[in-house]
């Protein structure tokens, strides 16, 4: 296996501060890292095949976790609502 490209390693750093962040309810905060990370690896290419796998995963993974956010926060729950 080798060593993954400091881009990786950055961005992975960020997809984990900002699910520590989530994990705290930290809500804004979390979203961006999240964003940090994917704007990390825009216009990442290697000629590394795992590197590439590693980006994608990343990017899927920061993206789904800030739609996991927002589905979050906008809930409503229109039962409480009525008296």
């Amino acid at each position: 296996m080798t060593k993954m490209h400091t881009t990786i390693i950055k961005a992975q750093d960020l997809f984990d501060a900002g699910t520590a962040k989530r994990a705290g309810q930290m809500w804004g905060e979390a979203i961006n890292l999240y964003m940090d990370c994917i704007h990390t690896l825009d216009g990442f290419t290697s000629e590394i095949e795992e590197e590439q796998a590693e980006a994608l995963r990343l990017r899927e993974k920061a993206s789904a976790a800030i739609e996991f956010i927002d589905d979050i926060r906008s809930f409503v729950n229109t039962d409480l609502m009525n008296p």
